[in-house]
């Protein structure tokens, strides 16, 4: 199976890096230690849900995934969001829920 690469920018972390995997879901859930890590989600942290969804004005209008984990730390809510430069094609029909992949 290929393996393609996507580069991925938080709100929290500056610079760009990048996530690779067969699809655009095996890429953000092996890589969902780094993305965390990045988007600065504490590794005590309890993942309530994780969505997906293609935005194609987001990153300066060049369109791609935006990554929205909602997660609770220390008894509060909060919510980390990241963005993956991608193509309408790397997205299956309508948002990815990842939810599942968490519990």
């Amino acid at each position: 199976m290929e393996t393609k690469s996507w580069a991925v920018k938080s709100n929290t972390f500056g610079r760009e890096y990048q996530i690779s995997g067969s699809d655009i879901k095996d890429a953000i859930l092996s890589n969902f230690e780094t993305i965390s890590k990045h988007a600065k989600i504490p590794g005590t942290a309890k993942v309530n849900k994780v969505t997906v969804v293609f935005q194609p004005m987001i990153l300066k209008s060049q369109g791609g995934v935006e990554l929205t984990v909602d997660y609770s730390s220390a008894g509060r809510s909060e919510q980390a969001v990241v963005w993956v430069h991608a193509s309408p094609n790397d997205m299956p029909d309508g948002p990815l829920n990842l939810s599942d992949a968490f519990k």
